[in-house]
């Protein structure tokens, strides 16, 4: 081979070269880019998931607190309806007790 042909098959791959590597380079600039761009977009997803996250925490305790609410005053309630009945009974008792104890002195002062 002449010189100045293998001069100029070197040149052509200097020249292949400086090429390739500007493509390369150009490449791995725009695959940042595009990976910058879709990060992004992850943290404001991420981001969104998050305060939705704190929106039903914060939805939960607020029906923690009222289920907690309800159930007191529930309870509140059948304590007294409970009471009432207990009440109830007791005068129902007082009242079969003094029947019964006026039926046997009636019985009693019959049989005289």
């Amino acid at each position: 081979m002449s010189d100045d042909l293998s001069a100029k098959i070197l040149e052509e791959l200097a020249a292949l070269r400086q090429n390739l590597q500007s493509e390369i380079r150009q490449a791995a600039e725009e695959s940042r880019r595009e990976f910058g761009v879709l990060a992004e977009g992850l943290r404001s997803d991420v981001q969104q998931v998050a305060e939705g996250v704190i929106l039903v925490g914060e939805r939960i305790d607020r029906l923690q607190a009222e289920n907690a609410r309800e159930f007191a005053e529930m309870r509140s309630m059948f304590r007294f309806s409970h009471a009432e009945l207990e009440r109830r009974l007791r005068t129902l008792e007082d009242s079969s007790e003094s029947h019964e104890a006026r039926l046997r002195h009636l019985e009693s002062s019959s049989s005289h």
